[in-house]
């Protein structure tokens, strides 16, 4: 009842963690509302300052979001406090100027992305049979996993 409005076709893994809550995410932060653009923008402003700024801009969208809902205690109720938490930080790790959390950012969007696309490349999944294409979507989720494991770890020893 709670997912219905928001028109997501099947309660899955890949419809409600990657699609919903992952892909969107990375899409809503490409085009941030404008109060947190001006915060990020404002150079007159310390960078702990607007990362402050960001945090406190953030956590008002979600409670305003959390008491538009319907059912209370439900999936976005817990979605949303989620949210609260991780939204700031990865706000600032996208559009601060933390060049560190930026890069880990940018480096989880773009593993993302890429394990999505071999999910639906029939180059990378074998869409003959059910216990093929599970095998092989464990194994592109393994390598896409340690690619970027190895690459946050070389950045930790630079």
């Amino acid at each position: 009842m709670e997912i219905e409005p928001r028109k997501i076709p099947l309660v899955s893994f890949y419809d409600i963690v990657l699609d919903y809550m992952l892909l969107e995410s990375f899409d809503d932060i490409e085009n941030p509302p404008s109060a947190v653009k001006s915060i990020i923008s404002n150079q007159w402003l310390s960078a702990s300052f607007r990362e402050i700024a960001i945090q406190t801009t953030i956590s008002t969208v979600m409670r305003r979001k959390r008491s538009k809902l319907i059912v209370k205690d439900g999936f976005f109720e817990h979605f949303y406090r989620i949210l609260d938490h991780l939204s700031p930080i990865l706000a600032w790790g996208f559009l601060g100027t933390d060049d560190n959390l930026k890069f880990k950012c940018e480096s989880i969007k773009d593993s993302t992305h890429a394990v999505v696309r071999d999910y639906f490349s029939f180059d990378r999944c074998r869409y003959t049979y059910l216990d093929d294409l599970c095998d092989d979507i464990r194994r592109v989720t393994e390598e896409r996993f340690w690619e970027l494991n190895n690459k946050l770890k070389i950045l930790s020893i630079q």
